[in-house]
Formats: C-alpha cells, structure tokens, sequence
C-alpha cells in the first residue's frame, strides 16, 4: 500500500507540474497571440492553390496558399502551415488576413485556430493535466483518511 501511495503522489505532483508547465506556456502564447490580433493590419486576400500533402491520419491534408496586398501596395503569397481534410478553403475563396506591416510574411487567415489555436491546444493539455494530478492526490488523500487494516483473522 505504501509502494501504491508513493506511485499516485509521484504521479500527482508529477502532472501537477506538467499542468503548470503547459498552463505557462499557454499564458505567453496568448499574449503573443493577442498582440498579434490587436495590431496586425487586415487586408482582404484569396486563395490561389491548395498544396496536397500526403498525410497518415487521413491520406492527404490540403494547405491553402493565398495573396494579398498589403498597405504598401506590395503583393504577398503566403504558404499557409495549418492544413486540413477536407479542405477548409476552396481556390477563389476571399479571406480576411492579419498581417504585422513590418512582417508581411507571417501574415495568418484571420480564422480562430490559425490565430488562437496553439494557445487553446496548450491550455486544455494543461488543464486536463490538473485534472489528473489533482484526482491522483485526491486518492492518495482518501487512502491516508481510510486507514485500512484488515482485521487479524480470529482463530476458534
């Protein structure tokens, strides 16, 4: 019991810290994410193509790649790095774009999971990760409350 004590602490402190850790990360990814969306300049852009690329999930998952100009009056492509099955986009469709003017190049289609996406991913990690830490340390409570001794087998 002591051995099976030990494991859930490890174990539940072990995911507390993986919480905290994804819970950090996940904090500074939205402030990058949230500065980005608060000054990147919006312009309209379309997509040109759709790059296939093979995919083990799904066999193929589509990359759109779209143009636009940005204030400057220069022309941008940009390859997009989120793809999907099926395609989220088709070629001709019009799209907001978020783009910093110092940076064109690392312009995004103004979509939830293109700009909030590994913020949200690394905060749910996170809080699943507290989820089981703190179950884990919950059990370990709960056996330590209990104080289970068999009772010594009575001999008649």
């Amino acid at each position: 019991m002591l051995f099976l004590k030990l494991l859930l602490k490890i174990g539940g402190w072990g995911f507390i810290a993986l919480a905290v850790t994804n819970l950090t990360i996940s904090f500074f990814v939205y402030r990058h994410a949230h500065r980005f969306a608060q000054t990147a300049s919006r312009a309209q852009g379309t997509v040109i193509k759709l790059v296939e690329k093979p995919s083990h999930a799904s066999g193929s998952v589509f990359y759109p790649v779209f143009s636009f100009t940005d204030s400057k009056e220069q022309a941008h492509e940009i390859n997009s790095s989120i793809g999907q099955y099926p395609p989220a986009y088709k070629v001709g469709d019009t799209i907001t774009v978020l783009y910093e003017p110092e940076r064109p190049e690392n312009a995004k289609p103004d979509r939830f999971f293109e700009v909030w996406g590994l913020a949200a991913i690394l905060a749910g990690f996170g809080v699943v990760a507290l989820i089981i830490g703190s179950v884990l340390l919950a059990v370990v409570s709960i056996i330590q409350q209990s104080k289970y001794e068999p009772s010594p087998i009575q001999a008649t």
